[in-house]
Formats: structure tokens, sequence, C-alpha cells
């Protein structure tokens, strides 16, 4: 508490801040660079930002000794069990993973599916191998997609839920 209270003197007495940032403060995206659902889309239609080879390197997960997350699971359960009486229906897609990253880490990936699975109520639409997708398709790291790998996971979500909806 009294660094937050050391810190509003300073501002009010005008005083150098005891907290200096280590780079400037980014300027605000203007906001087509945003679509009508809060998503930032204006990198989308441009090239990838890095190499193939450095996003297939990547890896799953840090430490695998502790994975899947126990605390993550339990949050989960709770929560589709707090939703459950409402009438809402959970339900979980794999984010996606380049193919060298599941080459080497997929039977990761599988702990995980498995582990979601014994949640009950919880609906999985897919597979960790069903978001694999090649490292072009990659925007600016192993999260992020391009146009053309957007629009192939977006294809592929859809047609899951179509299925589970039936």
């Amino acid at each position: 508490g009294l660094a937050i209270v050391g810190e509003i003197a300073r501002r009010a007495l005008s005083f150098p801040s005891g907290i200096q940032p280590s780079q400037p403060a980014e300027a605000p995206s203007p906001r087509q660079s945003f679509n009508p659902w809060g998503d930032m889309v204006e990198h989308r239609n441009r090239p990838s930002a890095v190499k193939p080879d450095v996003v297939d390197q990547g890896r799953l997960v840090g430490d695998a000794r502790a994975f899947p997350n126990a605390a993550a699971l339990a949050a989960l359960r709770s929560f589709v069990e707090e939703t459950k009486p409402s009438g809402i229906q959970v339900v979980f897609s794999f984010p996606p993973k380049p193919t060298g990253t599941m080459r080497r880490e997929g039977p990761l990936a599988n702990r995980l599916a498995e582990a979601l699975r014994q949640i009950p109520g919880l609906s999985v639409l897919d597979t960790p191998a069903d978001h694999t997708y090649p490292p072009e398709q990659f925007f600016d790291s192993a999260n992020h997609l391009t146009a053309e790998g957007m629009a192939r996971r977006t294809t592929n979500v859809i047609a899951n839920l179509r299925r589970f909806m039936r």
C-alpha cells in the first residue's frame, strides 16, 4: 500500500515516477483495425511475420511434468458445474498449433484431450489434430493464424458445432 501512496504523492507533486517504462507506450490501434466484435483483424491479410521454421519449433507447454494443469482443469470443471443449472452447454475447441509442434508433442495434447473428456457436462468438439496447421499459416507466433489459416479453422469449428447441435 505504501508504494501506491508514494506513487500518488509523486504524481500529485509532479515528481518523476519511481516506475519508468522500459519502452515507450504503444500508440493506440486505429478503430478500423478491429471488426464489429472487437477482434484485431488488420494483420490477417498480411504475409506471415515469422519464418515457418521458427513457428514450427515452438513448444506446446513449458513444463510437461505438470501438464495438464490440475488447477485449470478444476476451474473448468467448476465452471461447467456452475453453468449447468442455467441450461448452458459448455463446449471446448482446441487452439491452432503448428504441424512441427504437434508432431513432437502430440501425446501431450492428447493427454489434455483425454483429461477434458473426463469433465462431466463439457463437450469437446474436436481433437488437437483437427487444428494442426502448416507453419506458413501462422502470422506472428504459434498462436495467431493468417487469413488463410483463420478461414480453415473457422470452417472446421463451424462444421464441428453443426455436428454437435444435431
